[in-house]
């Protein structure tokens, strides 16, 4: 994995786990944090790394794909199209 994401991560999951409002938070990197501790093992900084990366790409290829498929049925079908 590129040295600078790691980096970067390693330093976002130490300001989380250093912030006394963990448990308060709503962010998705607090919620793996604290799934992480529930499950009582230590929090594995490859794993969270290899997880945020999961969930930016998957969320932009469904993103990217839902938008094609919009363009292509509009572009098929304009008079379908909401008023």
């Amino acid at each position: 994995m590129h040295v600078e994401y790691r980096r970067i991560v390693d330093k976002l999951v130490d300001d989380h786990l250093a912030d006394p409002d963990l448990d308060e938070r709503i962010d998705i990197l607090a919620m793996m944090l604290r799934a992480y501790r529930e499950e009582g093992g230590e929090i594995d900084h490859s794993a969270v790394a290899d997880e945020l990366l999961t969930l930016l790409v998957a969320g932009h290829e469904t993103t990217a794909s839902a938008l094609s498929w919009s363009v292509e049925r509009l572009r098929r079908h304009p008079r379908s199209a909401p008023a």
